[in-house]
């Protein structure tokens, strides 16, 4: 269904005028015009919970699914915290 020509009109308004003053359409206090920070930590797992989990992907041998399960985390978070462990 196409739009109308107004809700289109509206629209084209909108995002005009918001170019026009340079402004952000992220969200507010995001930092700005990226929205999205470069540096990614692991705030749910400790210094301590990352040495324990390497120790126990690399050492033992323990799956990195089952490691991250014992951590009550995603294993995506535990691949973002341990860099040298591979798929």
């Amino acid at each position: 269904m196409p739009l109308s020509p107004i809700l289109r009109g509206g629209i084209h308004k909108t995002l005009s005028s918001g170019r026009s003053n340079r402004q952000s359409f992220s969200a507010p206090n995001s930092g700005g015009e990226g929205a999205r920070s470069t540096a990614r930590t692991s705030p749910s797992l400790s210094a301590e919970q990352i040495a324990l989990a390497r120790q126990l992907t690399g050492q033992e041998g323990k799956p990195v699914a089952t490691t991250a399960r014992l951590f009550g985390v995603h294993r995506a978070i535990l691949y973002r915290a341990l860099p040298a462990v591979a798929a």
